[in-house]
């Protein structure tokens, strides 16, 4: 739209403004502030007058034309101030159309809206920090305190093994003692005539009276002793059991 001010400081009703205006404008393009009355006469086919009368005296009048679809209306030219003692300054203060005030409205509360979107942001933050911080020595607490669990069950385990081991050790010598006294009496059963097969049909009779049917084989004792001796290292000097 653009603003045309009719200034009138005289006392009588000010008529017949002649304007030059582009095709394309209409009578019903023009709004006013104040009474007016217009009337077109069509001069050619890209150029027409507009004639405005009736301005009210002692007053100040702005009429708003409104630019037709496509066609941008550089400035208004006035056809006859000198006959009217009126003079003529071009206005450059265009009030906005409605598309780009709700555009620049729409960037002004999308700025606001942005501001305090980050202001509520940093707000949040800046409460949450200190939860923040707490939860991060937390965690770093509880990862000491994994890694010190973690040792002390590698020493658990070593010692386990280390006792596990002197007991098998041990297991192991009484049998190595046990098959020399079932030797030494094989030895003396066919040393008084008796057979082999007699002295150790004798043996087993005694072990199954005894119920130590366990030292039949050593075998898996010395299977066990391996694993420990493993396990021992393991937790000694953190190496894989082969």
């Amino acid at each position: 739209m653009v603003p045309l001010r009719i200034e009138n400081p005289s006392s009588k009703f000010l008529n017949d403004i002649a304007l030059s205006l582009p095709a394309g404008v209409v009578p019903a393009d023009f709004v006013a502030d104040g009474p007016f009355t217009i009337s077109r006469a069509v001069l050619a086919s890209d150029v027409q007058v507009f004639r405005i009368s009736d301005i009210s005296p002692r007053k100040v009048t702005t009429i708003y034309i409104h630019e037709p679809e496509g066609n941008h209306l550089e400035a208004i030219e006035v056809l006859n101030p000198s006959e009217l003692g009126i003079s003529v300054r071009d206005s450059k203060d265009r009030p906005l159309s409605p598309r780009k005030l709700i555009v620049i409205f729409a960037l002004i509360a999308a700025a606001i809206y942005s501001a305090i979107l980050g202001g509520f942001l940093k707000y949040s933050l800046a409460q949450l920090q200190p939860q923040l911080s707490e939860l991060e020595k937390e965690l770093i607490r509880q990862q000491k305190e994994a890694k010190k669990l973690r040792r002390e069950n590698d020493k658990f385990r070593g010692l386990i093994a280390k006792q596990r081991l002197l007991l098998l050790a041990r297991l192991r010598d009484y049998a190595k003692e046990l098959e020399f006294w079932r030797n030494a009496m094989r030895t003396l059963i066919v040393c008084r005539g008796g057979t082999l097969e007699t002295a150790d049909a004798l043996v087993e009779k005694i072990t199954d009276q005894l119920g130590t049917l366990g030292t039949k084989s050593s075998a898996e004792a010395y299977e066990t002793i391996r694993i420990a001796a493993a396990w021992t290292a393991e937790a000694e000097t953190g190496t894989q059991p082969v």
